[in-house]
């Protein structure tokens, strides 16, 4: 029996102490890098996104944003 498409994914969102905005495949954490502090993902599946979306994700969040992905 053929498996059916998945219509949506689900993804996170979250934005780097210096304004930078990604998508993840997989839930990242909030880690320390030095002294960049950033979201980390074990995870290769990471998308930059244009900084002006998502306007109400801040670094300050203490969770990164669940967000939903509709397939075509």
């Amino acid at each position: 029996m053929k498996e059916k498409p998945k219509k949506s994914v689900r993804m996170w969102v979250a934005r780097d102490k210096d304004g930078s905005l990604y998508l993840y495949k997989n839930k990242p954490t909030e880690k320390t890098n030095g002294s960049n502090p950033q979201w980390l993902t074990t995870s290769f599946y990471v998308i930059g996104l244009d900084p002006d979306l998502f306007p109400s994700v801040k670094w300050e969040d203490n969770e990164p944003t669940k967000v939903i992905i509709r397939l075509a």
